[in-house]
């Protein structure tokens, strides 16, 4: 009995802070963008059979991202965000504790099986991300610095990355990981958009004791900050030469143009639009990875 209401808690947990409809697709495509990337790279045509058990190693990864996140938010929430999950009870910060060891030694399996240097990178990123949920000890100074928390945490997905293409070759050579370097700035410039993003608002929906990129920089500076994310993949993306660039310059205008709205009208619905729009172009950025590797192809 107390095994299946803590399943069903879970499950409400999933639903509202970790949707799937949303991250799986994301999750997915992010590993379908990084393989294609490393293929290109390697000169590889055939798609890696082992392509389903790399992303699910990225879902897990992403899901115990999320339950550090949760944690660390609990007293926070408790004033704050009273509605969610933890806050409210539905699990206990000691439940998602054991949740967090269990997916960890999940991680070590799935990535030991990939071989050698795989099981190396993606102890790094792993690593990184425990030092993460301990705010590298330096919590209290990176706390008052938003950008600066953002970018130091999202820079996680360029380890994450490395992990993916070594699943995906197997062996990494030095020669390899220079060229994948390239790829590193695309990933952490895609993340950082996504935080940029969702934590800029209209002036209706700032609230109080609530940090965001709007009420520091402005709507303007926020959007610039968010902008600037997509001109840098932009320029790393041209660097690798996929072919089809242009397509990826076409999809930038999404973010771009409901930026502009988002600016110019300083109302909530166009502001949701524009988080919206990140997300969307996001999961188009991975996508046209794909496309433009085969388009290379042809």
């Amino acid at each position: 009995m107390m095994m299946t209401v803590l399943f069903k808690n879970w499950l409400i947990f999933i639903r509202e802070r970790f949707p799937l409809g949303s991250h799986i697709p994301m999750v997915v495509l992010f590993t379908l963008g990084n393989i294609t990337v490393t293929q290109h790279i390697m000169g590889v045509p055939e798609f890696p059979p082992q392509a389903g058990l790399i992303a699910l190693l990225a879902f897990m990864f992403f899901f115990r991202l999320r339950l550090f996140d949760e944690i660390k938010d609990y007293e926070v929430d408790l004033k704050v965000n009273p509605t969610r999950p933890l806050a409210r009870g539905v699990l206990t910060v000691n439940q998602v504790k054991v949740m967090i060891t269990a997916i960890s030694v999940l991680e070590v399996l799935t990535a030991s099986n990939a071989g050698q240097d795989a099981l190396i990178l993606h102890g790094c990123a792993m690593l990184y991300s425990f030092f993460m949920y301990r705010e590298f000890f330096i919590g209290s100074f990176l706390r008052q610095h938003l950008t600066t928390y953002a970018v130091t945490h999202t820079f996680v997905s360029t380890l994450l990355g490395l992990s993916i293409a070594a699943q995906t070759v197997g062996l990494v050579n030095p020669s390899l990981l220079q060229n994948l370097l390239w790829m590193a700035p695309i990933n952490w410039a895609m993340f950082n958009l996504f935080e940029f993003a969702r934590k800029s608002f209209a002036p209706t929906e700032e609230r109080e004791h609530v940090e965001s990129y709007s009420s520091l920089f402005g709507v303007w500076g926020a959007l610039a900050l968010s902008w600037s994310q997509v001109a840098i993949a932009l320029v790393f993306l041209w660097s690798l030469r996929l072919g089809g660039f242009e397509y990826q310059v076409l999809g930038a205008l999404i973010p771009f143009v409901a930026g502009l709205f988002y600016a110019v009208k300083k109302d909530a619905r166009f502001a949701v639009i524009f988080r919206k729009s990140t997300g969307l172009y996001l999961l188009l950025f991975y996508s046209g990875l794909y496309l433009q590797y085969h388009y290379a192809r042809t």
